[in-house]
């Protein structure tokens, strides 16, 4: 590539080709991981596994912490192909926070009330808030353009992470993590870091789309900027153990996202994204736990949803376009 041309997709992954590490459970930090899946959607050959101790599903190999930061400021636009502009991003927020105010619903605090937006990017969804409840509204976010952006149009958000951002203890009503929580290095330590920055009677929002629900979708529903995946059943379960109680869920199956977005298939994400509520709670009350042998049968159930016919298999292997016996 000369140092003129603009990166691309495969440059970029070639810049961090080697790095990659593996790692343990990022929640229960057990090494006691199941395969799931050998590839991601950008074919770098990470691995997707499930832990078998508390079902958490991540990528088995990644690359280190640092290394991510570099991507995330650099090159992450590139390899996600995101092309809209960030006050268009902020448009797109802005847009979103109506829905999202009214599932919080009686948790969405009033004037006299803050909220807490972490990952809050161009500071759209806080912006919609504090214009709809006039509450105090903080945003956390790692990108130093994006977090510029937002404070330009008077948003309080703050560039850095809730590691190296002050902010008072048990001082917001309500935390969100908007499509966030796949992309933090830790996430379960943020999730402890929240649950103290928020009031006794706070809560947490939080949307993700479901793992097995996107695979129905997506043959590869994996990708290497989500460091960490969830189904409805692990979410609840995962942060009802670091002290929430989920109280309010709305979870879409992949039928329900298509039905939605038939000329959308690979941009359903939004549409299928899970939204829970959990408030603060000393002493959850857990529900089922998930069964991580279960979860690998319902994804392996999905490849069988992206296989060709008989017929049409016979032939790509003729042509020696389809491996396998």
């Amino acid at each position: 590539m000369t140092a003129d041309a603009a990166p691309t997709r495969a440059s970029v992954l070639a810049k961090y080709a080697g790095t990659e590490v593996p790692v343990v459970c990022p929640f229960c930090g057990a090494d006691d991981a199941e395969p799931l899946l050998g590839h991601e959607r950008y074919a770098t050959g990470l691995p997707t596994v499930i832990c078998r101790r508390c079902c958490l599903i991540y990528l088995g190999r990644r690359w280190p912490d640092d290394v991510y930061r570099r991507f995330y400021e650099a090159d992450y636009r590139v390899v996600d192909e995101i092309h809209t502009t960030i006050a268009e991003r902020y448009a797109e927020q802005l847009a979103k926070s109506g829905a999202l105010a009214a599932f919080c619903g009686p948790y969405l605090p009033g004037p006299e009330g803050s909220v807490l937006d972490v990952g809050a990017s161009a500071g759209g969804v806080l912006q919609g808030l504090a214009w709809a409840t006039g509450c105090r509204a903080v945003g956390v976010e790692p990108s130093e353009e994006e977090s510029e952006l937002a404070r330009s149009r008077g948003i309080d958000v703050r560039t850095g992470t809730l590691e190296t951002v002050e902010l008072e203890p048990a001082s917001f009503d309500l935390a969100l993590l908007v499509g966030t929580i796949d992309h933090l290095f830790d996430p379960f330590g943020e999730l402890r870091r929240i649950r103290a920055l928020l009031k006794p009677t706070g809560a947490l929002y939080v949307s993700i789309s479901d793992f097995v629900e996107l695979a129905k979708l997506r043959r590869d529903p994996a990708q290497l900027d989500h460091l960490t995946y969830y189904t409805s059943e692990t979410l609840r379960d995962l942060v009802q153990q670091v002290g929430f109680q989920a109280v309010r869920w709305r979870a879409p199956t992949a039928r329900e996202a298509e039905q939605r977005h038939r000329d959308e298939r690979e941009h359903v994400g939004p549409v299928l994204a899970m939204q829970a509520l959990f408030r603060v709670e000393e002493d959850p009350v857990l529900f089922a736990r998930p069964d991580w042998r279960r979860i690998k049968a319902e994804l392996e159930a999905t490849r069988r949803l992206h296989e060709p016919p008989p017929l049409a298999r016979r032939i790509l292997r003729r042509v020696g376009a389809l491996d396998g016996g």
